[in-house]
């Protein structure tokens, strides 16, 4: 049930377009069929190759939505335009191919007012199109967040006040530019309330352009993302002791010190073996003794057979593809 209070929060609903006639107007009509009614539509065509207007010319005629077209800038700079034309008070980022539960909007308001500290709400979310999944979205870790984006893209919805204290999205992104947006918001306000509902539909294309697809077409462009994430948040990643797998997936250090931390990190890792063996035998000097302890000698076996799989890994891992700072810049 809504209350009358919620009523009186103005929620504003950016969506970017780019060619995306075949899916623009199911998406409309999802905002259109929200049960909350204070809400304000703003689509910005982002230099479609035919403009967006002449396919939802209807909704525009009826002001449902509030239409505007750019150059073509990319969906940072599209999402950007369209927030400074916003008043709404809460921002709710929803692309031009995804869909919202009919209660979704009612479900964001409710949860920033019972939970006033929090600067962003997420869900739930359900992928669709090439394939169909369902995600939960773990409680959110600031520190965990540095290193692995657990959100969607699109699934945040933030309270413009901290958008607008950020500058919003970083335009010069092209990859993780939502990540960058909801690390900067966090480093402010680290409370991000999660709804435990499937209300965001993801759908998910042939040509995906998520950094996991991205892996095996464009790997240099995932190169410069995580370099560009890395100078953007630059202060916290150099206080952390990273391991040598974490710089060299970031791509953040140059191939001479991912090397050498590699070398040391094998040393290291043998000598502990070696320690923990002698420690072992030490504790078990006599082989009755190691028999009563059978379990803990597999368990070490185990543990020695991990940890050279995992060396052997590492001096196979193909450092002469990642970019020098100087072939990134």
């Amino acid at each position: 049930m809504v209350i009358s209070k919620m009523n009186q929060l103005l929620v504003s609903i950016i969506t970017p377009c780019f060619n995306n006639h075949d899916t623009i107007i199911e998406t409309i009509e999802c905002v259109q069929k929200q049960s909350y009614s204070k809400i304000e539509h703003i689509i910005v065509d982002d230099g479609s190759n035919t403009p967006i207007a002449k396919t939802i010319q209807q909704f525009i005629d009826a002001q449902q939505v509030k239409y505007f077209r750019q150059s073509n800038q990319g969906v940072a700079a599209a999402r950007n335009y369209a927030a400074q034309q916003a008043t709404g008070e809460i921002l709710v980022f929803l692309d031009a191919d995804d869909l919202l539960a009919p209660n979704y909007i009612e479900k964001v308001v409710q949860a920033f007012q019972q939970h006033p500290q929090s600067s962003m709400v997420a869900c739930y979310v359900t992928e669709f199109g090439r394939s169909t999944s369902k995600t939960k979205i773990k409680p959110f870790d600031l520190k965990d967040f540095y290193f692995h984006n657990s959100l969607f893209p699109s699934i945040i919805s933030v309270k413009k006040q901290y958008f607008d204290q950020i500058n919003g999205y970083n335009p010069a992104l092209k990859v993780c530019e939502d990540w960058d947006l909801y690390l900067r918001i966090a480093e402010i306000n680290a409370h991000i309330h999660i709804i435990p509902e499937y209300l965001f539909f993801y759908r998910k294309h042939n040509n995906s352009s998520s950094l996991t697809d991205l892996m095996s077409k464009d790997k240099l462009t995932v190169h410069q993302a995580y370099f560009n994430l890395y100078q953007a948040h630059k202060d916290y990643y150099d206080m952390q002791l990273l391991s040598p797998l974490n710089v060299a997936y970031l791509h953040i250090k140059s191939q001479k010190r991912i090397n050498k931390i590699l070398k040391i990190t094998n040393t290291l890792s043998m000598v502990g073996l070696l320690c923990s063996l002698i420690s072992l035998l030490i504790n078990y000097s006599s082989w009755i003794g190691l028999l009563f302890n059978i379990p803990i000698f597999i368990v070490f076996i185990i543990l020695f057979i991990i940890s050279k799989n995992t060396i052997r890994k590492m001096k196979s891992f193909q450092l002469d593809q990642i970019p020098t700072l100087n072939q990134i810049q």
